[in-house]
């Protein structure tokens, strides 16, 4: 078996490289950057497939890094073209505007958006112990410090809460007993 290695730049890096000239510097080193990165990616994934004699996946990842170039490209016309990316210097601009291009490319952004509406980013809420129970838990913890976990079951269907709770008001209780002492 043969290996071939390509080192030619596969999606017409010449072409766009002059185009590139043209255009004023900060875009200019971003979407050159961009042009790199992908080419650099493309060139070893085709590289990895043909060692292994699958030419066909090889042709199949070729054009998937041709469509992803195209929409790097739009995107960065995009962000040249729209008054809301000034502060492109910065560099948050650009990030923010990859982030939305990319998920408006693959339908995610209305999700994102109702996710962060309805606020599915809380912190997970706190369990509350009744006063009753932790009344219990202070008896427990004075007959013995350290329950194993048949004796963190019995206490948690005393208390009606769950063991892993009895388990957690242990250790908490020790350490504040600790830090008094």
């Amino acid at each position: 078996m043969q290996f071939t290695i390509l080192n030619e730049p596969s999606l017409d890096s010449q072409r766009r490289e002059g185009d590139l000239a043209s255009e004023n510097y900060v875009f200019g080193d971003i979407r050159k950057e961009g042009v790199r990165i992908l080419e650099d990616s493309l060139r070893s994934e085709r590289n990895a497939l043909l060692a292994i004699g699958a030419g066909g996946a090889a042709d199949r990842v070729k054009q998937h890094y041709r469509k992803l170039l195209d929409d790097w490209e739009a995107a960065i016309m995009e962000i040249r073209s729209n008054d809301k990316y000034e502060s492109l210097c910065c560099g948050f601009a650009i990030e923010k505007a990859e982030v939305e291009t990319e998920m408006r490319n693959t339908e995610e952004l209305d999700v994102y958006k109702e996710c962060l509406v309805s606020e599915c980013f809380d912190k997970k809420k706190r369990r509350h112990i009744p006063e009753s129970s932790k009344e219990l838990l202070e008896k427990a913890f004075k007959v013995k410090r350290f329950p194993n976990s048949k004796e963190r079951e019995r206490i948690a269907r005393e208390c009606g809460i769950s063991p892993l709770q009895v388990r957690v008001w242990f250790t908490n209780k020790r350490a504040r007993s600790k830090s008094r002492a």
